[in-house]
Order: C-alpha cells, then sequence, then structure tokens
C-alpha cells in the first residue's frame, strides 16, 4: 500500500501568496480571479509538470522535489518584496465587533473563524460526499487501483492540486490580519 503524501501544496504556495495579499492589499475582483482562476491552474501545472513525473518514485525524491519547489517560491517572493519593509492588512469593518457577555469580538476574527469552519465543512462534503472526492481519496491509496476502477488518476490529481492551492490564496486573506509580516520577528 502506498503511504499518503502529504498535501505539501499548502506549504509550496501559501508563502507565496500570503507575501502578495499582504504587501499590495488587493481588490476584491484581482483576488478573486487569483482564486478562481491563477492558483487552481497553477495547482494543476505543478501537478502536471512535477508530480506526475514522480508519481512512480520513492517518497523520499516527492519530499525532496516539494520542499525544493517550496524554498524556490519563499525564494521568489523575497525577490519581489522586500522582507525588510512591515506590511499589515486593515481589517474587515476596523475595529468594530459585537460584544458576547464581557468580551468584544471584532468582526475580523468572527469573519475568520466562520469563514475557516465553513471552509473545512466544505472541503469534509467534497471529500466524503461526492464522486471525485472519493476518487482522489482512492487516486492516493491505490493510483493504479482506482485506474482499474474508472477513477482518472491523473485528472483526479490535477483537481485535488488546483484545489489546495486554491484554498492558500483564501487562507492568507483570511489569516492576513492575525499573522503580518515583520522583519523584527523574522517572519
Amino acid at each position: 500500500m502506498r503511504p499518503i503524501v502529504i498535501p505539501f501544496h499548502k506549504f509550496l504556495v501559501s508563502p507565496f501568496f500570503k507575501q502578495v495579499s499582504v504587501t499590495r492589499s488587493p481588490p476584491v475582483p484581482s483576488v478573486l480571479v487569483t482564486v478562481l482562476i491563477f492558483a487552481p491552474l497553477f495547482g494543476a501545472i505543478i501537478e502536471r509538470v512535477l508530480m506526475r513525473r514522480l508519481s512512480d518514485a520513492p517518497l523520499v525524491a516527492k519530499l525532496v522535489v516539494t520542499i525544493g519547489l517550496m524554498v524556490a517560491l519563499m525564494g521568489l517572493a523575497v525577490t519581489v518584496w522586500n522582507p525588510n519593509v512591515a506590511r499589515s492588512i486593515p481589517t474587515f469593518y476596523g475595529t468594530d465587533g459585537f460584544t458576547i457577555g464581557s468580551t468584544c469580538v471584532p468582526w475580523f476574527r468572527f469573519i475568520t473563524s466562520v469563514t475557516g469552519l465553513l471552509r473545512a465543512v466544505i472541503i469534509r462534503i467534497v471529500l466524503y460526499r461526492t464522486r471525485l472526492g472519493v476518487a482522489m481519496r482512492a487516486v492516493v491509496d491505490q493510483r493504479e487501483l482506482a485506474a482499474l476502477n474508472g477513477a482518472r488518476p491523473g485528472l483526479t490529481s490535477s483537481f485535488a492540486w488546483g484545489l489546495g492551492t486554491s484554498m492558500e490564496p483564501l487562507e492568507s486573506v483570511r489569516t492576513g490580519r492575525i499573522v503580518t509580516t515583520n522583519p523584527e520577528l523574522d517572519f
């Protein structure tokens, strides 16, 4: 049985999109284009160009390639954006919020929590209640057996990488206010 590979697209793409969202404070249409078009294509290209060629390689080779890709993307982000400049993202609805008992909950924290939970529920539904989710899990466990049962491993892997990389810009925007880059803290 083939070991389950950790979803490295989170570590590969997140630093790059985090830097984009922190440095630019992008408008909503560009975020939607990034999340819905650019990021899934980027993930599918990574799967098609790099990971598909490594499908029969040892697990160590897959790990080395994905870590190398992560370092390359982080290097690209550092090259494009000066890491010695402190950056922050304005919060949703400023500092306004609501009160629960004696605790004031800012809107940006509430929105961050709700969108995180919503994303987790949607991914759970996709993975366990749809044919595509079952195929994705089958391809991870036994690629050849999944193909014998009618799944399309290449297309399924491309979709999984696209889904993972499309979640990262959302995560960067969602947690951008909570986790900011600061040169004094070496982030």
